[in-house]
């Protein structure tokens, strides 16, 4: 067991990583989104105020089957759920579904909905349905709705529920469910999606495209064939989403790739959104992915069997901070890279990284625990059993500014693996906790191959590095 305090900065040999194609080359944007709702809800009275997710909302209730909607199990209902929705909006009154299976097709509403479902009531896809619902311009509340899309429609479809440049968003307590495409959709938003089910989608949950401080918070997203939770920009700039307290798992890559798909929660070109106290579990490939999102903050999420990095920060991020996270079995545990887009500036720090090995095929080096390469203090995380490096600090030339201190690192091949190239820039390691490091404390790499010994042994020949 030892104490290592010492300075690195400096040359060595000059070659560059290979890095894998740029998703935007290979992302585009999944068409749709569902997301699913669970639960009923109790009536409120007429004329009273009542909860209806963070809002307040007014006015009476008023009965489906007073509007002449009725629960079929075999009669598509669009027109007349139209126009119930319709004649509700113009009284200012919610629209409470009938008990039974309301089939609807692709209803389409320019203005506002509001809607409250009730046990036993079920909105549900037409055989030859693209969608169920979507909402332009809004209002939209919904409460308490349970929407079953029966994988109808196609993958690169609609989403089942589609809501365009509404203002005010709420959505709580529903279920949404059987999506062939995405199950939510919200583009160009404000508001919030909270307490729903989201499940058996086989794209994606749900997708908040171009949304603006829109919450998404205490859902259940589940069992996805692609992705869980989406939050993207159609280019780069401020979003301020928070995605929060959420329970996302057991989302598959079926559309294959080395990324843009098997994602728990997928941050793309947004700024300034917050992900925190998730629970992330079983992702074919990661449990927080952000892409070129600046300024944003990955903290307090608990993160469990992940097919390949548990927390990626990629590509041109500026600013970011991953703190505090605990991630349990994975192929690698946090990556915060590609200074080679001018990725760069973050903090790493409180995060307990375990149990990480090669879990998949990749031509990516994995098995580590923390991997960093531009502007970033790695401080205070713990990492134990993992099969390659504790810490990686740099890829090549890829190395500038990094501080790697007063961290544990334990059961780990090698304690902190630095580059040691030249052109790699300057890094500061002093005052980690190194036991039981086979491969060595701290050792020189060039890319994957190591290129020295323990730097720390007894007589150990030192590259052309400042020591202290």
């Amino acid at each position: 067991m030892r104490m290592v305090h010492f300075h690195l900065s400096g040359p060595g040999h000059d070659e560059e990583k290979k890095r894998r194609a740029s998703p935007l080359s290979r992302r585009t944007f999944v068409n749709g989104l569902a997301a699913a709702v669970a639960g009923g809800a109790m009536a409120a009275p007429a004329g009273k105020a009542f909860a209806f997710g963070a809002q307040q909302v007014t006015g009476p209730i008023v009965e489906a089957t007073d509007l002449g909607l009725q629960g079929n199990p075999t009669a598509d209902q669009t027109a007349a759920f139209r126009a119930a929705l319709q004649a509700a909006a113009q009284q200012k009154a919610v629209l409470r579904l009938p008990r039974g299976v309301v089939r609807v097709k692709n209803a389409i509403i320019n203005g506002p909905v509001r809607l409250m479902g009730r046990p036993g009531a079920y909105l549900q896809a037409t055989d030859d349905a693209s969608y169920v619902l979507r909402v332009n311009n809004g209002p939209l509340w919904m409460h308490g709705v349970f929407v079953d899309g029966r994988y109808a429609g196609r993958r690169d479809g609609p989403a089942l529920i589609q809501v365009n440049n509404a203002g005010s968003v709420y959505i709580d307590s529903c279920t949404i469910r059987r999506g062939k495409g995405n199950l939510l959709n919200l583009e160009n938003c404000r508001g919030e999606v909270r307490n729903c089910l989201l499940e058996k989608a086989l794209t994606a949950g749900l997708f908040a495209l171009d949304c603006k401080d829109f919450r998404i918070v205490r859902n259940h997203v589940r069992r996805c064939g692609d992705n869980g939770i989406l939050v993207w920009q159609s280019s780069k700039r401020r979003d301020g989403a928070l995605v929060a307290q959420n329970l996302v798992e057991d989302i598959r890559a079926d559309s294959g790739g080395d990324g843009p798909y098997g994602n728990g929660i997928n941050i793309f070109r947004a700024h300034e959104v917050r992900v925190a106290d998730n629970t992330i579990r079983r992702c074919a490939f990661t449990a927080v992915r952000n892409h070129s999102g600046d300024n944003c903050i990955i903290s307090r999420n608990v993160i469990h069997d992940m097919k390949e990095v548990a927390i990626f920060v990629e590509f041109a991020y500026q600013g970011a901070v991953v703190s505090d996270n605990i991630i349990d079995l994975a192929s690698a545990g946090i990556s915060v890279t590609n200074l080679n887009r001018n990725g760069h500036l973050a903090t790493v720090t409180g995060n307990i990284v375990r149990n990480v090995s090669p879990r998949i095929q990749s031509s990516d080096t994995l098995g580590y625990g923390i991997s960093v390469e531009g502007e970033v203090a790695v401080t205070g995380n713990t990492v134990e059993n993992a099969s390659e490096a504790g810490i990686s600090a740099g890829w090549g030339r890829y190395l500038r500014n990094i501080t790697v201190s007063g961290n544990v690192l334990r059961q780990c091949k090698v304690g902190v693996a630095v580059s040691v190239v030249q052109n790699a820039g300057p890094i500061v390691i002093t005052g980690n906790m190194i036991a039981n490091a086979s491969g060595g404390a701290v050792v020189g790499f060039d890319h994957s191959t190591p290129v020295t010994g323990d730097l720390l042994a007894p007589g150990a020949t030192v590259p052309p590095l400042s020591v202290m």
